[in-house]
């Protein structure tokens, strides 16, 4: 079996949701970079990850930060689950995952998220509007500071729609290219 898998996709796609499922059915340790990122930002600079994000444009040395940890621990451990969008980069020995999702579903399922603090004003198209200048940052963002565009299906062992499948069939799919 392999012992370390990555997840991507934009912001939206169930990442942290799958990957947290996955990991409780197959018993491996999940870690969100979205998680510890907002975590990071909230104690050292009293901000949301859209701000954050905004920071980390300005000053990549914070991205490289967190990137550079992230690096260290998944060489360093197995029977891990990666909720991380340059996993498929970094740790080219996991099974790396994207998870393809429409725009619209995307804002969906964040309007009806425990995230609601992460924007401005909750409302779909709003929200559609966020996400949608989010991506789009933060691949411009990774494609500046790595030359690497994680949009790129190319990079990914395993490409899933997960738009209208349900968090179980995801898992399923998973386990069966595990």
């Amino acid at each position: 079996m392999i012992n370390k898998i990555t997840i991507s996709g934009k912001a939206g796609s169930g990442k942290s949701t799958i990957g947290k499922h996955l990991a409780e059915l197959i018993n491996y340790e999940f870690i969100s970079v979205g998680e510890l990122t907002r975590k990071y930002a909230k104690q050292n600079f009293q901000m949301n990850i859209q701000e954050f994000q905004k920071l980390c444009t300005k000053n990549p040395n914070y991205d490289l930060k967190m990137d550079e940890f992230i690096i260290k621990y998944g060489q360093t451990h197995d029977r891990l689950i990666l909720d991380y969008r340059l996993g498929f980069k970094f740790i080219p020995e996991a099974l790396s995952i994207y998870l393809r999702i429409s725009k619209e579903e995307a804002a969906k399922r964040l309007l009806k998220s425990i995230r609601k603090d992460e924007f401005m004003i909750l409302d779909y198209e709003n929200i559609l509007k966020d996400i949608t200048t989010r991506n789009n940052n933060m691949r411009e963002r990774f494609k500046l500071l790595y030359n690497t565009d994680f949009y790129d299906e190319a990079n990914y062992n395993l490409i899933i729609d997960v738009t209208y499948l349900s968090i179980n069939e995801i898992t399923t799919i998973i386990i069966n290219n595990l």
